[in-house]
């Protein structure tokens, strides 16, 4: 009968396999858990810029018009689409007998619709204005922790700006390391 021992050489290669092994396991499950996490942070950009996109598509659709000019907040705005609506185009209470709504984007990067009141005042009415990559219609605080818009431009050869009834909406959208993912989609007016 032989009662030979484990030798210590023996023990140390049983260790550096386990170890090499051990370590393969965890980076492929730490590579697994980064690329989930990566997956869902891009399906909620998706997500969101469809909602986005949803929201201003049912607002200019049933516009009469797409105003000159700028709207939003007096200061910190980098881009704005004034819009004109007619009475009862959409059934939103702010918007049901006709006015005036603006989606602008902020220098911290949000996106924002808003109420105004004419023409001539065309700063946001006091508690109109919904972030629209907070999830709005439907706030979503998860979201609107993730999700920073980087850019956004309403263009149509420069007809936007002395009005008109079409508008390109172009913006981009970032998540931690995901992105920018962009989006883009000529709106034209239906009641113009």
């Amino acid at each position: 009968m032989n009662e030979r021992g484990v030798t210590l050489v023996e023990l140390i290669i049983a260790m550096a396999i386990g170890v090499v092994v051990l370590l393969g396991v965890g980076s492929f499950y730490w590579q697994t858990v980064r690329s989930w996490n990566q997956s869902q942070a891009q399906a909620v950009i998706q997500r969101q810029g469809t909602l986005v996109h949803q929201e201003m598509a049912r607002i200019i659709l049933a516009s009469s018009g797409l105003l000159p000019g700028t709207c939003g907040p007096t200061t910190g705005v980098t881009d704005s689409l004034p819009v004109q609506m007619p009475s009862g185009a959409l059934p939103d209470p702010g918007l049901s007998s006709g006015g005036f709504a603006c989606f602008y984007l902020n220098t911290s990067g949000q996106l924002f619709e808003c109420r105004f009141t004419s023409t001539s005042s065309t700063t946001c009415i006091s508690g109109s204005e919904r972030d629209l990559l907070a999830g709005a219609p439907i706030p979503d605080a998860v979201q609107g922790a993730l999700v920073q818009s980087t850019t956004l431009v309403f263009s149509s050869g420069g007809a936007v700006r002395s009005g008109g009834t079409s508008v390109d909406v172009d913006f981009a959208l970032t998540a931690g390391q995901v992105g920018p993912l962009n989006f883009s989609a000529r709106l034209t007016v239906r009641n113009g």
